[in-house]
């Protein structure tokens, strides 16, 4: 994974056999979003983002189903 340039983002993971992409904020470092059936170019899209923030709140936050964990 290519370094982090995002002041928004703490932390990407990604299950490419599920399709199933794990972000956390460094707003609120206890929790986990969970966002399913994101397409593995999504993915990459995202970690190339010259802003991973922009990206995400543009083309991930609202587009794809998301669970709240903690």
């Amino acid at each position: 994974m290519s370094e982090n340039n995002s002041t928004l983002i703490s932390n990407i993971q990604y299950l490419k056999d599920q399709n199933k992409l794990f972000v956390q904020l460094f707003s609120a470092p206890d929790v986990t979003y969970e966002f399913l059936e994101v397409p593995i170019d999504i993915f990459e899209q995202f970690i190339n983002a010259p802003s991973r923030g922009k990206f995400f709140n543009s083309k991930i936050k609202k587009n794809f189903k998301v669970i709240k964990t903690s």
